[in-house]
């Protein structure tokens, strides 16, 4: 559990490293995964952009609307990762 939690801290640091959010939102769950794990959810009171897709936070700054997202290619996602990837601090 706690090696989840350190995980979300670095992922936070590289996403306000990459685009920085004005706040982070947290959720743990425990649905379909037998083990909990932990979301750490930017939010923005901006349109952010990255790989060509716009990330608009509409409820911003009321709770996020987690029932909608985005289909991104294969490319896209990879693309974040990358990006993600050079500001990863190792934990």
């Amino acid at each position: 559990l706690l090696r989840s939690v350190v995980r979300q801290l670095a992922h936070e640091r590289a996403v306000r490293r990459m685009a920085p959010a004005q706040k982070f939102n947290y959720l743990a769950l425990m649905m379909s995964d037998p083990n909990p794990h932990f979301h750490a959810i930017p939010r923005y009171a901006h349109d952010v952009t990255a790989q060509g897709v716009v990330f608009t936070d509409a409820a911003f700054p009321k709770p996020p609307d987690v029932s909608s997202a985005h289909l991104l290619t294969d490319v896209q996602v990879e693309g974040i990762q990358r990006l993600l990837a050079q500001h990863w601090d190792a934990v």
